[in-house]
């Protein structure tokens, strides 16, 4: 099975992140990551510096129910970004897994250009 179950990049930049976060941690039975880019905007026109990165980062994670286990730098990352980051997000609470007996099987879902769903009983 998948290790880790998240993302690379998102719409909205990283200020975006948490809506996409939550919804890949209300499926998933593993490790979330996170690792937004840094553009501000979809057209990536303007990028966020290494400070608003990482409280972009604090403000996805920050909360009681944090939805991800491990964060990084997508798109534009540099190493400048993820140096924020750590400092910022070293003390919070990553998210903790679902108990083994709530978990439901569901299909495969994969994303693109255009999602993709895999149900064994459909063969596809």
């Amino acid at each position: 099975g998948a290790l880790s179950t998240g993302f690379t990049s998102a719409s909205g930049g990283p200020a975006g992140a948490g809506a996409v976060a939550q919804a890949v941690a209300d499926e998933a039975v593993t490790w979330c990551h996170a690792c937004p880019g840094v553009a501000a905007d979809d057209a990536g026109a303007v990028e966020v510096g290494p400070d608003a990165f990482a409280a972009a980062l604090v403000e996805l994670c920050g909360g009681a129910d944090c939805p991800v286990n491990l964060v990084g730098g997508g798109s534009g990352a540099l190493p400048t970004h993820i140096a924020a980051a750590a400092r910022r997000v070293s003390e919070l609470r990553p998210r903790r897994l679902p108990a083994a007996e709530t978990v439901v099987a569901r299909p495969l879902r994969l994303s693109g250009a255009e999602a993709a769903v895999v149900q064994r009983d459909r063969g596809a």
